[in-house]
């Protein structure tokens, strides 16, 4: 079988997703597309795409990277003259774009966030109504514009959605990276939270392509690396490896943040089932600072 992906979204995730699924034997074809390139929220310029693909492939699948987290965190979600992009970007074009790949006959990803749930009440499985979404009000802008697209593709019935949190990666020089953005602050707050590796997702996502795990029709899946993880352990880890920002750890009061924070863990359960469960956090988040370090050296 002859199989395209299209990479919408030339930012952190798109481009790690579009490097790693260039090195699968299985997939013919791999491009990725950004707005500077190509404008994907014409609909009729993206079917027109997407069909070029399907004449000379047996499938195609498109996957959406693109997403509003704001600058330098979600705290911009929260002014006005940002609202409309965030809720543009987050809520209304992954289902545009879904639409147009049901249209065309394309199997469909969404990346999505595990941030639409928050507290410690229980371990959030796919089925869990997000408490920290639309109906919250005490969520973020940023987590109601995520929930309102599952929300959204849900009532389309198309697309399978893939939940992250706190993504991270071995450049510390990216400003999109967890890892990074913890480097660049002398306070911290910590909390037992579930986070995703974005090599380890890569590798998920090919598998899910590869695996013939796409249906078409809409589905959930919660991809956050097995285990739980704190601030205050992931800067023991850098320490191991002579990085120092000399933290303070504070309460999140002291902080002053404008948006509410998701802190949760959320169940893998579905995807263990599947035998396609993300390696250990720990063990990633170290392997992603090492990296680094070595680098340096």
């Amino acid at each position: 079988m002859s199989i395209a992906c299209l990479v919408v979204g030339k930012g952190y995730i798109g481009t790690y997703l579009q490097n790693y699924l260039t090195t699968l034997s299985s997939i013919e074809t791999v491009q990725i597309v950004s707005r500077s390139k190509f404008n994907y929220v014409n609909q009729d310029l993206f079917l027109e795409k997407l069909t070029e693909l399907k004449t000379s492939h047996d499938e195609v699948i498109v996957i959406n990277c693109v997403g509003y987290t704001g600058k330098p965190n979600v705290d911009a979600c929260e002014k006005d003259e940002n609202k409309a992009d965030c809720w543009h970007l987050n809520a209304i074009l992954p289902t545009k774009l879904a639409l147009t790949a049901k249209q065309a006959a394309c199997k469909f990803i969404h990346i999505s966030s595990g941030c639409i749930y928050d507290s410690y009440d229980k371990c959030y499985t796919e089925d869990d109504m997000p408490n920290f979404g639309l109906y919250s009000n005490k969520s973020s802008f940023y987590s109601k514009s995520k929930h309102a697209a599952e929300e959204s593709l849900k009532s389309i019935d198309y697309g399978t959605v893939l939940r992250i949190r706190m993504p991270f990666c071995s450049d510390l020089s990216n400003a999109r990276n967890t890892l990074f953005k913890l480097t660049k602050y002398t306070r911290l707050i910590s909390h037992e939270n579930s986070m995703t590796s974005v090599r380890d997702l890569t590798v998920f996502i090919g598998k899910l392509i590869t695996d013939n795990y796409l249906t078409g029709a809409f589905n959930i899946y919660n991809v956050v690396n097995e285990g739980i993880v704190t601030n205050k352990i992931i800067v023991t880890i850098f320490k191991r490896y002579s990085i120092d920002n000399k933290w303070l750890f504070v309460d999140d009061a002291e902080l002053k943040m404008t948006a509410n924070r998701s802190n949760t863990v959320i169940s893998t359960d579905k995807i263990k089932a599947l035998g396609l469960h993300l390696p250990d956090v720990l063990g990633s988040i170290q392997v992603c600072i090492r990296d680094q370090y070595t680098r340096l050296q």
